[in-house]
């Protein structure tokens, strides 16, 4: 196809390709198959019916299977366990699959597996792992071109350096990386852990008001790119560092927001946040906690 042409010339990247020239026996198809459905089932909500498509792709690739498919199922399963923690596990190394990749020409896989090793390794608190891991996975997407896949890597990056305490280096890449995504043109949903993690880190900071200006871009790109949840989450975020710097008017009406979205679903833990909020929204004294911490 156009789009396995565009990859391998493009990109260097020869996974589509391969995908599209292997042998489509009964059992390739089959496999084909039961790994889109594993794909597109999400990642908590549905952790059940994953098991038993995954129990299924098991069961069909009892032999080797093709490079391709395989190098599908290997990011696919590691994605699933930093993402559904205390579900699947993080492979303890990943370091023969990398070498495969690297041999195969899947620069596209290797950079999101590399990526994810780096997550499994930032959960579990080894940040010095998860530095080196992403630093990889940006080196491997940059060298093909592939600055979606570098952005999600730099993601991970910024998020070592604050938890390092690093914030001045999580903060001056973090704005860094918000100039290429916009300066490149990529998908707007890429700058959201951007302006999140430069939201805590602002806030650990002090810096209230630069916290209260990343939770407004954090809810506007929320909104963008059509991340619903996440648009009512980073709301009730906004109306608390609102809250805390003073502005009642502004903080009651952004708690109104979200309660009136999360009045049509179950109770959650935002909404919770978001009740509460509300009602210190309608406190006579506000503003002080945000004065006496400047």
């Amino acid at each position: 196809s156009a789009l396995a042409v565009r990859f391998r010339v493009g990109h260097e990247d020869h996974w589509l390709a391969d995908l599209l020239r292997v042998s489509k026996t009964p059992q390739t198809r089959h496999s084909i198959s039961v790994l889109a459905r594993m794909t597109s089932i999400r990642l908590t909500v549905e952790s059940g019916r994953y098991r038993q498509e995954r129990a299924a792709f098991d069961a069909l690739s009892k032999t080797q299977l093709p490079a391709p498919l395989a190098a599908w199922y290997a990011v696919e399963a590691i994605y699933r366990a930093t993402r559904a923690r205390g579900e699947f596990q993080c492979p303890v190394s990943s370091e023969a699959l990398f070498i495969r990749l690297k041999a195969y020409s899947y620069y596209w896989s290797l950079s999101q597996v590399l990526r994810e090793q780096g997550t499994c390794s930032e959960q579990g608190g080894d940040m010095d792992g998860a530095e080196q891991y992403a630093k990889r996975s940006i080196a491997a997407a940059s060298q093909h071109g592939l600055p979606v896949a570098a952005a999600r890597a730099r993601a991970l990056l910024v998020n070592v350096y604050r938890r390092r305490g690093q914030y001045r280096e999580a903060l001056s890449f973090a704005n860094s990386a918000l100039e290429g995504i916009y300066e490149e043109q990529l998908p707007v949903s890429r700058s959201h852990e951007f302006y999140n993690i430069i939201m805590g880190t602002t806030e650990a900071l002090g810096w209230w008001h630069s916290a209260l200006s990343s939770a407004m871009s954090l809810t506007e790109v929320a909104l963008a790119a059509g991340f619903r949840d996440l648009q009512f989450t980073n709301t009730v975020r906004w109306a608390q560092l609102a809250l805390l710097c003073g502005d009642r008017v502004q903080s009651r009406e952004l708690f109104e927001r979200a309660l009136a979205y999360y009045s049509s679903l179950a109770p959650t833990e935002e909404r919770a946040w978001a009740e509460i909020g509300f009602a210190r929204s309608e406190e006579r004294r506000v503003g002080k906690e945000c004065r006496s911490r400047w």
